[in-house]
């Protein structure tokens, strides 16, 4: 009944080794997850115009971030190397369209097009969020592109589904 213990055909220091491996892994794994979580990007209470009317709030956000869950949006794009394979990459689509309608905005007036584009391009690169108070400042030329874009996806998309 007591039979003896059969001896490892391989080495034991092959099973500390893995254990010393599992434990460094998901220790570095841990440390990962708490620094992404303590380092990701801001989010806006409001989005405001330079006069301060509102334009969007952090609920608004919210509720675009768990549509774009629900219909798996997040494997569409260029982040897994296969661009347009799935489908559309909107935030791409979104940067292209929006500096374009920047530029109709700035073309507008007096200014030339080379000095349209370097507003355009710094406006698009600045950062005009304060932490203090949490709120985002859009550039006349970004709400006029925000405002052209919103009817632009609500053309693309269609009506509301219930």
């Amino acid at each position: 009944m007591n039979e003896p213990r059969r001896k490892m055909v391989i080495s034991p220091l092959w099973l500390q080794f893995s254990i010393l491996t599992f434990l460094i892994g998901f220790s570095v794994l841990g440390y990962l997850a708490y620094a992404i979580y303590g380092q990701h990007p801001p989010m806006p209470e409001q989005v405001v115009a330079e006069d301060g009317s509102l334009l969007f709030t952090r609920d608004d956000i919210m509720a675009g971030q768990h549509l774009f869950q629900k219909y798996g949006l997040m494997q569409f794009g260029t982040f897994f190397g296969h661009g347009a394979y799935l489908g559309q990459d909107f935030t791409a689509q979104y940067l292209h369209e929006a500096a374009l309608s920047m530029l109709r905005f700035y073309g507008q007036g007096a200014s030339p097009y080379p000095e349209g584009k370097a507003r355009v391009e710094k406006e698009l690169k600045q950062d005009f969020y304060d932490s203090n108070t949490r709120i985002l400042v859009y550039s006349p030329g970004q709400v006029y592109a925000f405002n052209q874009l919103a009817g632009f996806y609500r053309s693309w998309f269609g009506p509301p589904v219930a």
